[in-house]
């Protein structure tokens, strides 16, 4: 088995992939009990396999089938109750230590079972917790069933996000192949709200102001879709990429409620690239962060939760009307089945049947039903406290947590996360999914670098390195993909051939820019080829290794790009570095009274594009991103009759200079008219007058915060003795 420090595996589906694929059965383990000779399809009679016994007879009954073993269990028991649609049922329970596997006979006893509490296995594992383990529980459990003759096992997540949405399946596989790269891109609802007037986020701003502002956007907005590509080095000099897209929608469940806005702007802008907002807000998948689950779980566990939705009301206002009319006929044991029972309402018109009717139990009955059995207070007691209750706390949290759980599956991987001017989407994914963003800059970073150890920007490593290499200007992610990809790269013919999985190849022969998942594959790629450009002369003949890239990319992990701030970038892993900006300017207007930093923004927007300060009453600040822009204002307002601006220069332009400077010349003039009328006695005179005059204020002369005022009544009271 051996150590599987650096495999990646789904937490959750781990046992499946192996159960499908145990490599001495070329079919997998087949889905029945163990001594079946014919292959059906799932839930289907087949009846060309009577002819193999009998041409002239059709077994019509598939109760036959199911116990010869020829067909699913599921036909014929539908009324068995609790339901067991299965000869055999693998379960896999973790718990806070131990993973755990399970193989359930129909009749609930246990069969086979394999933990990771079990010596001979815990000691091959790294974790007897984490993914890893439960990778090789799987192939543990798996091997096991084969010596006990069971090949056929039954696995059916019971939770409702999981079995309507494919690509969380696909997505936990290839983890579980094991992901070199992880981009991710997202998309959100808006980017930037309205800021008060001199708000606004600008290139004055430290970084720590920068992220407050930034952090009031981050709890208006919330994120629509989110996209992942993952990138796995599976032969030398080639990368396959899988990726995904994840629509995304905030729990609405018990006492959880969001409030979230739109941006018009965002809106059209995603509009326009075909983005599905019905998708988004009829089909999204729920998540949470720490402290909503924490809040979801008390109100749980205190039984204090709500029907949210209107429509949910009114759909479990008619299903109890039903059933409270059904009861008072109906004789223990008797069942009814209620219809188009979807996403959350599984578990509320569950839990609100089972408050409200004492003597009737709940069950989910297929797709979008639920099944409603009037029992016994005995038989309820049996039944609540059973393990085959859907309606189990832990299982409703789980659900309510939907993408979350992914999410933490990414943060235990600690893959290389690559992104494209990141840094709103690290908030969104702090806010959303781990915790509310903090109030302390400094603890973002903290907490970010502890989520994600490695992360590169690709829009900070273009930056870096594109006017090294005499590129084309490119204006977006796309663009710099295209480039990199074409002649104009000298290493594009050697850099390794990046291709997409066969059951993810949507994009293949398709551009769909600003669609989470392309976007994300585009990071990855981009990176991939900035990597193999810096590494030039020293790229080997057979491929680079991932190591090899992640060495040429030292220098810009973990730093990421930020927009219209004081700093070019945040370091997470340190101290956030200066950066080489254009020169301040000044602006000093004349002629022009009332004038204020719009009305100078204005002017100079047809031109180009600075932010501007206020100084003093008629000197104006200003800063651009750009040294063309200070070259073009300086030329063209060098003599402007109303608005000349030169570069700003401190001990000539700071007011606190110039006011030293005054004060200074003050001393100096009355330290001179003193010695020219009084002599060298009145500079000695002078100092004991300082320490009189601040003895009269009461003050001491050592800590005097009104030097002006201080320095000014000296020389008055040396006149005065005089």
């Amino acid at each position: 088995m051996g150590r599987q420090r650096n495999k990646v595996s789904p937490t959750l589906n781990a046992l499946v992939p192996f159960v499908h694929s145990f490599p001495d059965f070329p079919q997998g383990l087949r889905f029945i009990s163990a001594v079946a000779s014919f292959r059906t399809t799932e839930g289907e009679v087949d009846t060309k396999e009577n002819e193999v016994v009998a041409p002239d007879f059709t077994n019509r009954n598939p109760r036959n089938l199911e116990l010869l073993a020829l067909a699913r269990k599921e036909r014929g028991w539908e009324t068995t109750w609790p339901k067991r649609e299965y000869w055999h049922r693998l379960r896999l329970e973790r718990t806070q230590h131990y993973v755990e596997a399970y193989v359930e006979h129909c009749s609930g006893n246990v069969v086979v079972s394999a933990s990771t509490r079990e010596w001979a296995i815990k000691r091959h594992l790294y974790s007897p917790k984490g993914v890893a383990a439960c990778e090789n529980i799987g192939r543990v459990v798996a091997q096991r069933c084969l010596e006990a003759g069971i090949n056929f096992v039954t696995f059916k997540a019971v939770i409702p996000w999981e079995y309507r949405c494919d690509s969380i399946q696909r997505f936990q596989k290839a983890v579980t192949d094991g992901g070199v790269v992880v981009g991710f891109d997202m998309e959100f609802t808006g980017l930037h709200s309205v800021f008060p007037q001199g708000k606004q986020p600008s290139l004055f701003d430290s970084p720590a102001e920068w992220y407050l502002k930034a952090r009031r956007s981050v709890q208006k907005f919330t994120v629509n879709q989110l996209g992942l590509s993952i990138f796995s080095n599976e032969k030398s000099n080639k990368y396959v990429a899988r990726c995904y897209n994840f629509f995304l929608f905030p729990t609405t469940f018990g006492v959880m409620d969001s409030e979230f806005s739109f941006q018009a702007s965002s809106i059209q802008f995603l509009t326009h690239y075909g983005f599905d907002y019905n998708k988004f807000l009829k089909d999204g998948i729920p998540y949470m962060n720490q402290v909503q689950e924490k809040k979801l779980q008390q109100g749980l566990l205190a039984g204090n939760w709500k029907v949210r939705s209107t429509l949910d009301k009114d759909k479990v206002k008619k299903v109890i009307d039903d059933v409270t009319c059904w009861v008072p006929s109906a004789r223990e044991g008797d069942s009814m089945v209620l219809h188009n029972i979807s996403g959350f309402q599984l578990f509320e018109i569950q839990l609100i049947l089972r408050q409200a009717i004492p003597d009737v139990w709940t069950e989910p009955f297929g797709d979008q039903k639920v099944m409603v059995k009037k029992v016994s207070p005995r038989h309820r007691w049996c039944l609540e406290n059973s393990s085959y209750d859907c309606c189990r706390k832990e299982l409703i949290l789980l659900s309510a947590r939907g993408f979350t759980n992914l999410f933490q599956t990414l943060v235990e991987a600690k893959k290389p996360v690559v992104g494209h001017n990141m840094l709103m989407d690290l908030l969104h994914l702090h806010d959303k999914f781990y915790k509310p963003l903090p109030e302390s800059y400094e603890e973002f970073k903290r907490n970010i670098h502890s989520l994600f150890p490695v992360l590169i920007d690709t829009k900070n490593v273009t930056k870096s390195i594109w006017k090294e290499f005499q590129f084309p200007r490119a204006s977006n992610l796309l663009e710099i993909y295209e480039i990199l990809c074409s002649d104009l790269n000298p290493t594009n013919p050697t850099c390794p051939v990046i291709a997409h999985a066969s059951d993810c190849s949507k994009y293949a022969d398709k551009k769909s820019p600003h669609e989470a998942a392309y976007d994300a594959f585009l990071c990855g790629s981009v990176l991939l080829k900035l990597a193999h450009l810096l590494l030039g002369s020293d790229t080997l003949e057979n491929g680079p290794s991932f190591s090899q890239y992640l060495s040429a990319l030292t220098k810009y992990l973990n730093q990421v790009n930020l927009i219209r701030a004081g700093v070019s970038k945040i370091n997470f892993s340190g101290t956030d570095v200066p950066s080489q900006r254009p020169p301040l300017l000044i602006a000093s207007v004349r002629g022009w009274p009332g004038v204020d930093e719009e009305q100078i923004y204005q002017i100079l927007k047809a031109l180009c594009k600075f932010d501007v300060r206020r100084l003093t009453e008629n000197q104006f600040l200003l800063l651009s991103n750009k040294f063309k822009d200070v070259r073009v204002v300086l030329r063209d307002y060098k003599a402007h009759p109303n608005l000349r601006i030169s570069l700003y220069h401190h001990w000539r332009h700071s007011p606190q200079v110039n006011c030293l400077l005054q004060i200074c010349g003050i001393v100096a003039s009355w330290s001179l008219l003193a010695f020219v009328f009084g002599g060298s006695q009145c500079v000695t005179f002078t100092a004991e007058c300082m320490f009189c005059s601040c003895q009269q204020r009461g003050q001491d002369p050592h800590q005097s915060t009104k030097d002006e005022l201080f320095w000014v009544e000296v020389p008055k009271l040396c006149l005065e003795k005089q």
